[in-house]
């Protein structure tokens, strides 16, 4: 993956969240960035992807380091002030942040790769009255606009996004490069105070400045077809988290950071071939923990822990796999067998969540229709208001599920195919009905929102099984109980994985 953008150290996925860690964190973030733009040729380039010379260096006004006893109460008045959540009605919050509501990617419950929003599917729509965000969204965005004022960094960052979303708001011949202008000149106003937190032993680990890396992050998959800069962000994004420390999330507005982070930390191990830190006991607590405090998640707190339990483990089996398949030798069965034995107790595992969640619709009489392999099917008339507030969350838990399913039963069929065949024909079965999906609820009341929170998470994967379809159908040019390497790696390559 070309490190287009990088504000930490996205080597080293399995640093340990210490002191030397995180001075390294500190001491790369501006040296990964450059070393990123030299690889690229545009290194000292004015480009808006740097800071521009004709746009005003940020306004400077900075807390002052040492603060005066007389101003001490003060500062803990402003200290209680940042942690408590404001209503978002309050008068302090800018008036074009309802914008921000629109925005689905805040909800934690979703992989978040490939893309974060409808905004990346259908870029000539208006897009102002799209979509309400779902409780859990709202939950953290309500921290911000008391943060808003106080924390230059933040602020920045919550304009550029607000900038992005008044620009893409528009039909795209309304659209005036002044706009787009503007956005960008608070994104590049954001990054640089982002950098200089990063750097500051006293900014990088507070809770303001990975709040704003996440709406960097959205600003980045808003602005247009560089997902793998915005990957690389996201990477970037899970290494803080990782070197906060699970001791580090102890707030309310920690907590809804954390979840909001979840799906893009394990994606971006994933996409990387490493394990996701997340497994440790330390931070499975902590996962426990903000769950169970979220009042959005109160009807769907026992299925979300135990479907995400699940998705966390995911990118160390594709890492396990990953070894096996690309081994220079061939390795011995024994490997092999228990390998698979845990694929399958995992995707056991993955059956007996979807049939007790079928138990457990969400109104009585029925609710969500799916099909025999869990992908839910939207009826022209389907309307999700009519099913309750808790329908969003089932159907960003659908997403997550079917994800989960056609990675692991194509991983088992590629540790053995002729054994497996059923599981790759099942694998393409979803990928093809998710993919079909958007044309079929395209009359559907609410289509977008239902597209980004069931769809927008599975159809990167999705579309990567079909494309390698044939490829992996292929006979084996001499017998080999695994999958041929160079199939694997196809499959892999279109994804944007790394296995190297």
């Amino acid at each position: 993956m070309p490190q287009s953008f990088s504000f930490v150290n996205f080597d080293g996925p399995n640093l340990v969240p210490d002191a030397q860690v995180r001075r390294r964190i500190r001491q790369q973030a501006m040296r990964d960035t450059a070393v990123a733009r030299k690889q690229r040729g545009d290194y000292g380039k004015h480009n808006m992807r740097q800071y521009p010379v004709f746009i005003s260096q940020a306004d400077g006004s900075k807390v002052a380091k040492d603060i005066p006893d007389s101003n001490e109460l003060q500062r803990i008045r402003q200290s209680i002030d940042l942690y408590v959540p404001f209503s978002l009605q309050d008068p302090r919050m800018p008036k074009e942040f309802s914008l921000l509501l629109n925005l689905m990617p805040l909800t934690g419950l979703r992989l978040g790769v490939g893309t974060l929003s409808h905004y990346l599917y259908e870029p000539t729509q208006p897009k102002d009255a799209i979509v309400t965000a779902q409780a859990s969204s709202q939950r953290l965005l309500s921290f911000i606009p008391s943060r808003y004022g106080h924390v230059q960094l933040l602020r920045h960052a919550t304009d550029s996004v607000i900038a992005k979303l008044q620009y893409l708001s528009q039909l795209e011949e309304n659209r005036s490069p002044k706009g787009d202008l503007k956005a960008l000149m608070h994104y590049q106003k954001a990054l640089q105070a982002l950098q200089e937190a990063l750097l500051d032993e006293r900014e990088w680990a507070k809770p303001e400045t990975l709040c704003a890396t996440q709406l960097l992050g959205i600003f980045e998959a808003l602005n247009g077809n560089e997902k793998d800069s915005w990957m690389q962000h996201v990477g970037g994004a899970a290494r803080l988290v990782e070197a906060r420390g699970a001791h580090m999330f102890q707030s309310e507005f920690e907590k809804a950071l954390f979840l909001s982070h979840i799906g893009p930390t394990v994606m971006s191990a994933f996409l990387s071939n490493t394990p996701c830190f997340l497994e440790q006991s330390q931070w499975q607590a902590v996962i426990r923990e903000a769950v169970n405090e979220d009042a959005t998640l109160s009807n769907d707190k026992e299925f979300v822990l135990a479907l995400w339990g699940g998705l966390i483990e995911l990118p160390r089996l594709f890492k396990d796999t990953t070894a096996l398949l690309m081994a220079p030798c061939p390795p011995p069965q024994k490997v092999v067998d228990d390998l698979i034995e845990r694929l399958l107790a995992k995707r056991k595992n993955l059956m007996i969540w979807l049939t007790l969640l079928r138990k457990n619709p969400i109104v009585k009489d029925g609710g969500l229709v799916d099909d025999e392999n869990g992908v839910l099917i939207f009826s022209p008339d389907f309307d999700y208001k009519t099913l309750g507030p808790w329908c969003l969350t089932r159907i960003g838990l659908r997403g997550t599920y079917a994800v989960c399913r056609m990675v692991k039963s194509r991983l088992l069929y590629a540790l053995s195919p002729e054994k497996f065949q059923h599981l790759e024909n099942e694998a393409q079965d979803i990928a093809r009905r998710i993919l079909n999906l958007q044309d079929d609820m395209a009359a559907a009341k609410q289509s977008a929102l239902i597209w980004n929170q069931f769809m927008a998470q599975g159809s990167w994967i999705a579309k990567g099984i079909v494309e390698t379809k044939d490829i992996w159908g292929e006979k084996p040019h001499r017998d080999e109980s695994m999958l041929e390497k160079w199939k694997f790696e196809k499959w892999n390559k279109v994804i944007g994985r790394k296995i190297s």
